[in-house]
C-alpha cells in the first residue's frame, strides 16, 4: 500500500500543512487561514475540520500528524491559551 502523509502545524488563525505521497520528488505544503475568531469560535473550528476532512479524502492520507501542543506539562490551561 502506498503512503500518503498530512503534517499539520496549527495556531488560532492559520495551520501550515505540508504533504508527502510515496514516489513524490517533494512535499507539497500551504497555508489555511481563518479570520479571528470572535464570539464564532465555533463556526470557524467546524470549517476548519471540514477543510482537514477534504485534505484528507482529495489526498487520500494515510497518515495525518498534528502538532503536539500540550507537550505533557500540566497546565491549567486551555487548549486556546496554550496556542495563543
Amino acid at each position: 500500500m502506498e503512503y500518503s502523509v498530512l503534517a499539520l502545524d496549527q495556531s488560532m488563525t492559520s495551520t501550515g500543512w505540508a504533504h508527502k505521497r510515496q514516489g513524490d520528488e517533494t512535499p507539497t505544503w500551504g497555508l489555511k487561514t481563518l479570520p479571528p475568531w470572535g464570539d464564532e469560535e465555533g463556526r470557524y473550528l467546524w470549517d476548519w475540520f471540514e477543510w482537514l476532512g477534504r485534505m484528507c479524502t482529495d489526498l487520500k492520507v494515510t497518515h495525518l500528524f498534528i502538532e503536539d501542543t500540550r507537550f505533557s506539562h500540566k497546565h491549567e490551561e486551555t487548549l486556546t491559551q496554550m496556542i495563543a
